[in-house]
């Protein structure tokens, strides 16, 4: 008796996976043209009833990957910092004070030969500040300065951005009003 209740569940099982891959569309009109593109090509599940072992076993045949574009500017590395020497990032930060002076966005990036990035820094929803980069050869290092003035205050990023208007990546940062200024003691 328990082995007819496996092959009726399996069974079961079965029929309602077709019926769900029917009303999905993956089966659909064969008579209607196919407006899919071959990187998002249906699945299409062969499914013996059951093996000796009243297991299912599901088969997956034409799956296909979606295409590896070498295309793509990779941004391998990005940081916010106070300085840069040597090509290198000189203490990354994640706030920093509104009288800071001068901040640089770095980056690493790969895969950018004879393309443009741009660089465009945001205070709040605000863009202050916008710089194009001719990327030079595939493995490059490149920075873009932000000037920081005691006006600026709250939160604020920079997205790295491609050709396209792709966001390659984003940096989140605050600008904190300055712990202390230079004050000057008048004696009497």
């Amino acid at each position: 008796m328990p082995k007819k209740k496996i092959i009726i569940g399996t069974a079961v099982f079965i029929s309602v996976l077709g019926l769900f891959l029917i009303f999905s569309g993956v089966f659909g009109d064969r008579n209607q043209p196919d407006e899919l593109n071959a990187q998002s090509a249906p699945v299409l599940l062969t499914a013996p009833p059951a093996n000796e072992n009243n297991t299912l076993v599901l088969e997956f045949s034409d799956v296909t990957k979606p295409a590896e574009t070498n295309e793509s500017i990779i941004v391998d590395n990005a940081v916010i910092c106070v300085d840069v020497r040597d090509r290198t990032p000189v203490n990354e930060i994640s706030k920093v004070e509104s009288n800071a002076g001068r901040i640089f966005c770095w980056t690493m990036l790969l895969n950018g030969e004879g393309r443009k990035i741009r660089y465009i820094w945001y205070l709040g929803d605000s863009i202050t500040a916008s710089q194009w980069l001719s990327v030079n050869s595939n493995k490059f290092r490149a920075w873009c300065p932000k000037n920081i003035d005691n006006k600026m205050l709250g939160p604020a990023h920079v997205d790295i951005v491609d050709e396209n208007g792709r966001i390659l990546r984003t940096l989140e940062f605050e600008i904190v009003p300055a712990k202390s200024s230079k004050m000057h003691a008048k004696y009497s």
